[in-house]
């Protein structure tokens, strides 16, 4: 039997993803970017934190998201999950979503949108429960289920991406032994990619994120010979790591890691590696020619 070390953690908690490198989850940061390269997108990523350790963590994220020109809108479908302390957690999201796109002369796109997700969280039947409090054990269910609300909003001027997102604006219940509210998270982001050559891009980008708490994650990512990724990360000024990738018209692969510096947390807290995935299906103008990371 496994005994849950920090149980406070499972009284208000849902998928979470260190999102390393935010161009291969887009609609992760803002379900607003359904749409963003004008054709069809799937991206996907495997996210282990503390591998060989008790508490190893697991997280993974599947995207695909389409623009409808009739409707001058796109569809999006995301599924997303973890698992904490070797499967003792587990959370998944299922996640439909819908962006209108406003051009304003023909430059200027803003694009609002609305994401309703369906979540389970599941608690596994190893897990102790804690000594009663007072003398009062509280209600404990194994599952938790629910609908939660989410919307974005993202402004676009040629290679200048900036916009807002808030998760969980309802708030929903996802405590497993009391009432558990899940707290709104707010995103705020904006990028610009600079087109140095013909075969040379590079984007730099920042995200703010405050929810229970606040962090800070910067990027700069380089597309070298037009193929070739690679980049730089941090967040906030604990952790620095890198990405590296490859580009084809088709698809793109990527690689991150990312390390703890500050050393805080012993060896338990030191590293995070992900492998990204994503395939685009543009109009055939757009799959040969540069354009901006978001546009993938």
């Amino acid at each position: 039997m496994i005994l849950f070390f920090v149980f406070a953690n499972v009284f208000a908690q849902n998928v979470s993803l260190i999102d390393i490198n935010n161009n291969q989850s887009l609609l992760y940061t803002n379900p607003s970017f359904a749409g963003s390269n004008g054709g069809l997108r799937a991206q996907s990523l495997y996210q282990i934190v503390n591998p060989n350790t008790p508490y190893t963590y697991v997280g993974y994220y599947a995207g695909a998201d389409t623009y409808v020109k009739k409707l001058k809108g796109a569809f999006a479908f995301t599924y997303s999950g973890n698992s904490n302390t070797r499967g003792l957690q587990t959370f998944r999201d299922y996640g439909l979503t819908y962006a209108q796109h406003a051009i304003i002369n023909n430059k200027f796109k803003i694009i609002p949108s609305i994401q309703v997700v369906y979540f389970q969280n599941k608690m596994s039947k190893d897990f102790i429960l804690p000594p009663p409090i007072s003398g009062i054990q509280p209600n404990f269910n194994r599952n938790n289920t629910g609908f939660d609300i989410s919307g974005g909003l993202l402004f676009q001027y040629e290679n200048f991406y900036g916009g807002i997102s808030a998760f969980n604006l309802n708030r929903p219940d996802v405590g497993f032994l009391t009432r558990g509210p899940l707290a709104t998270l707010v995103n705020i982001h904006a990028s610009y990619n600079f087109f140095v050559s013909e075969k040379m891009l590079i984007q730099v980008s920042g995200k703010f994120i405050t929810s229970i708490g606040n962090s800070l994650q910067l990027n700069v990512n380089t597309l070298l010979f037009k193929h070739f990724i690679c980049g730089m990360n941090t967040l906030n000024t604990e952790y620095l790591g890198g990405t590296i990738g490859y580009r084809a018209n088709y698809f793109s692969v990527t690689s991150s890691y990312l390390h703890n510096m500050s050393g805080f947390g012993g060896n338990y807290n030191d590293n995070v590696y992900q492998l990204a995935l994503s395939y685009n299906l543009r109009n055939k103008e757009n799959r040969k020619k540069l354009t901006a990371f978001e546009a993938w």
